[in-house]
């Protein structure tokens, strides 16, 4: 599963994915109601017992340079779908989170963070499709 990740940061400043935020590969026994796969921001992976996991997922990590030095930076990301392009139902990302939930910038502007979300079935007798799902999020970084 692919998921692209759109940046909106300070003019001058530079966000680097250094690793996608990715789901792994999976099937799903049954989609009778929601299921989740959780990936915290840490790396812990927390599945519902209708997922078969085939390749582990991962948190995605960033690292941002061209900030002001010594400084706390806001982070936000919203929710995203991923959609098969052969169709089939879209999975829900929802409940972003961040870690560190506000990191600081080193004395030259620069900071690291992990990201981590669920990824959410939709709950109503639709099927999966056997293909590679992707989307877009975005991720706002401020001070």
């Amino acid at each position: 599963m692919g998921l692209f990740l759109g940046f909106v940061t300070p003019s001058y400043s530079v966000i680097l994915e250094t690793q996608g935020l990715g789901f792994g590969a999976f099937a799903l026994r049954d989609n009778s109601s929601n299921h989740q796969i959780v990936i915290a921001p840490g790396g812990g992976i927390t599945t519902d017992s209708e997922f078969v996991i085939i390749a582990n997922g991962q948190p995605g990590s960033f690292d941002v340079s061209g900030f002001p030095d010594s400084t706390a930076l806001i982070l936000s990301a919203g929710n995203a779908t991923l959609t098969s392009p052969l169709g089939g139902q879209p999975f829900s990302i929802v409940s972003p989170t961040f870690d560190p939930v506000a990191p600081v910038t080193d004395g030259l502007g620069n900071a690291s963070f992990n990201l981590g979300a669920t990824l959410q079935t939709s709950g109503t007798n639709g099927i999966y499709l056997d293909d590679n799902y992707s989307g877009t999020m975005t991720i706002t970084v401020n001070f």
